[in-house]
């Protein structure tokens, strides 16, 4: 179930070959003898040493299966050496494994003469001692093992026992600070490796075995031990270097292998299914005793295995398919993905983001290429000054913040970009993001933003041409009204009664233009921009009064009852401008009044109320609003059509004045009818 891409892996003696799959069980060993002999045969003769200037880096190996395998000629297999030998091809640096104890490797590669040491978990004390990439190569934790009947329910257990643990290893280090933390007394056995620590429990020598998980998972089938169901310290493994190796070929080697676990389809994701995911089920020791007896329970064992690996390698599948969907949804988004080590001022790009500023695979992306040729210089120094700023204060995620970057070919674009701060346990900070291309949007927004001041031009021209119209009709409205009035009170008694209807039209038609006059020049003063609302602390009872008392004589000429029922009412005080909302309640009332049937009533009460609006309530009698039309009646001149009890009443203005001004005080104003029995019209209002 591997991929057809295998690994180029020096060979012993210069030449190359694939990478040995994982040992079977100790029946495989006369075969993997015989199998070597013939490999050392078969191996075309040394080509002598490798020159001063380009000496072979020494790769310190230990054992510790199924990470490091040593076979019995002394050749390491495994996941990490696979990782080395194609790191070594890609660098172009030979490489030649050393094989000793994980002590004496440490040891060794804090001297320099060993170069690389795989499988080190990070830590301050080993970060004196060696030079760490800050790429993990692995992450892994351990598990517990106790000999049956000893199970461990959790770390604090540990108290009193013997724990086996392998010797200057990062799980050394995490048990003694939980010793000192919770103050316990545990005798530490060490060991020189992982076999040896399960050993240790087996004979009795300790108590509890404390190994990694991959090692663990390969042998307890065989070791006759228990595992205790919860995991300890679950830790990133890196490669560390000797001290004296040069930093640029601890960041080359860092490099390829963050390119490497890039692509869903590189070798290192072939070498963690090889030696990993896809690893061969084992058959405990007892159970192969039981073969001749138990042959049902060897077969069921089998197909379990094989179902195991079927799931695993499916699984296996979809996080690459996953991971492929992933970049494809970038690519479609227009989204990259970086990181930046504000300490180090290394940068690392997804693939969607290179493609985003068209920058190629191989171009190297460094602090001082984003700086000062990524980042366009009219946002620069604004958006390093907000990240500086979010570091400053202790941020843990930050934007979205828009801005320009600039492409390799020189064109700008738009992007949004999120971030979050990491802060490390070694003192680091790291950032993470992602910016996405919204050039589309902002050009958008630009011409939205045109055609909105081309609209408020055409706004304010149209009220300037209506307020000039407006004053232009006054002066003949005026003369008209006031002749027609002369002319009835002089010849009274010399006109006919047909004149006097005649004379009485011209008067009602005059005042009636003359009011439609008004409300557009209200409408057209309201509609303007710099319209001033002057919110005061104000008592909404007294503006009701006030508004009452300009309407009760147009009350009284319809034969309409009015009832105040705020009189019941304590002080109400709100935010608003009084001026205006007398205005707002005059028009309503008036609306109410006109619309009303004869010998009908209007109620002004308080409506639902809640803590920061009073809401106000005019009710009529009148014939009500169909539903239909509670989304059009406060547009300029609506009025409803149909009913010639209505002809020649209002402008169709006064509302669509009451709305402008109710929300420029920060309320809202709606309606509530059933036809056939009323209307109630209602305003919020700001409550002090």
């Amino acid at each position: 179930m591997g991929m057809a891409r295998s690994f180029h892996m020096p060979g012993r003696h210069g030449g190359t070959h694939h990478a040995a799959p994982p040992p079977g069980g100790r029946g495989g060993r006369a075969s993997r003898a015989v199998l070597i002999c013939l490999l050392l045969l078969l191996a075309p003769p040394s080509v002598g040493g490798a020159a001063p200037d380009d000496r072979p880096l020494v790769v310190g190996a230990y054992r510790n299966a199924p990470k490091i395998i040593v076979d019995d000629a002394d050749h390491p297999t495994g996941f990490f050496p696979d990782l080395m030998r194609e790191l070594s091809v890609r660098a172009g640096h030979p490489i030649r494994f050393e094989i000793c104890e994980w002590r004496t490797c440490l040891q060794r590669l804090e001297e320099g003469r060993i170069d690389i040491m795989p499988d080190v978990a990070f830590s301050e004390a080993r970060a004196a001692r060696f030079q760490f990439g800050k790429t993990p190569a692995l992450y892994s934790w351990s598990y517990l093992y106790t000999r049956p009947g000893g199970i461990v329910g959790g770390l604090a257990e540990l108290d009193g026992q013997r724990v086996a643990i392998l010797a200057d290893s990062i799980q050394e280090t995490k048990l003694r600070e939980f010793s000192q933390e919770g103050g316990w007394t545990i005798e530490t056995v060490r060991t020189a490796s992982h076999a040896e620590s399960f050993a240790a429990v087996g004979s009795g020598r300790a108590d509890v075995a404390i190994v990694n998980h991959l090692f663990g998972e390969r042998m307890e089938a065989d070791s006759g031990l228990i595992r205790a169901q919860f995991v300890f310290n679950a830790s990133a493994l890196y490669l560390a270097f000797a001290p004296d190796i040069p930093r640029s070929l601890v960041d080359e080697f860092d490099s390829l292998l963050a390119r490497l676990q890039s692509d869903p389809h590189s070798p290192y994701f072939d070498a963690y299914e090889k030696w990993f995911e896809a690893a061969s089920v084992r058959v405990p020791d007892w159970l192969r005793a039981l073969a001749a007896v138990g042959i049902v329970i060897l077969l069921s064992a089998l197909v379990s295995g094989v179902v195991l690996r079927r799931r695993i390698a499916s699984a296996t599948k979809a996080l690459r398919h996953s991971t492929s969907k992933l970049q494809e949804a970038q690519r479609l988004a227009r989204l990259g993905d970086f990181s930046w080590n504000v300490d180090t001022g290394e940068v690392e790009w997804s693939n969607g983001l290179r493609r985003l500023l068209e920058y190629d695979e191989n171009d190297e992306i460094t602090f001082e290429t984003v700086a000062e040729g990524i980042h366009h210089p009219d946002d620069a120094e604004r958006i390093m000054a907000w990240i500086q700023r979010g570091i400053a204060e202790g941020a843990t995620s930050m934007g979205p913040a828009v801005y320009r970057l600039v492409r390799k070919t020189g064109e700008a674009i738009w992007v949004e970009t999120n971030i979050e701060i990491a802060r490390e346990a070694a003192g680091r900070t790291v950032i993470f993001g992602t910016c996405q291309d919204i050039s589309s949007r902002i050009e958008m927004e630009q011409a939205l933003l045109e055609a909105k001041v081309e609209a408020e031009q055409a706004a304010r021209a149209k009220s300037v041409f209506l307020a000039s119209m407006s004053h232009e009709f006054r002066t003949p409205l005026n003369a008209i009204i006031g002749f027609s009035e002369v002319l009835q009170m002089s010849a009274n008694d010399r006109l006919t009664a047909k004149q006097h209807e005649q004379l009485s039209d011209i008067q009602t038609a005059a005042h009636q233009l003359y009011a439609l006059v008004n409300d557009v020049l209200e409408l057209t003063h309201a509609e303007q921009i710099d319209f001033h609302i002057a919110p005061v602390p104000s008592s909404l009872r007294q503006c009701v009064e006030e508004a009452l008392a300009q309407v009760r004589f147009l009350a009284a000429s319809r034969n309409v009852a009015i009832v105040n029922r705020l009189d019941e009412e304590g002080e109400i005080l709100c935010r608003i401008d009084p001026i205006r909302a007398r205005q707002v309640l005059v028009n309503i009332l008036s609306n109410a009044i006109k619309y009303n049937r004869p010998d009908g009533r209007v109620v002004i009460d308080l409506g639902e109320t809640r803590p920061d609006r009073v809401r106000i309530r005019v009710s009529d009698t009148g014939r009500g609003i169909p539903e239909s039309m509670y989304g059009s009646i406060f547009d300029v001149f609506s009025r409803l059509e149909g009913d010639p009890f209505l002809a020649g009443e209002g402008t169709g203005v006064g509302l669509t004045i009451a709305k402008n001004l109710v929300e420029r005080m920060g309320g809202d104003i709606g309606v509530k009818s059933v036809v056939g029995e009323g209307s109630t019209f209602w305003c919020d209002f700001p409550k002090i």
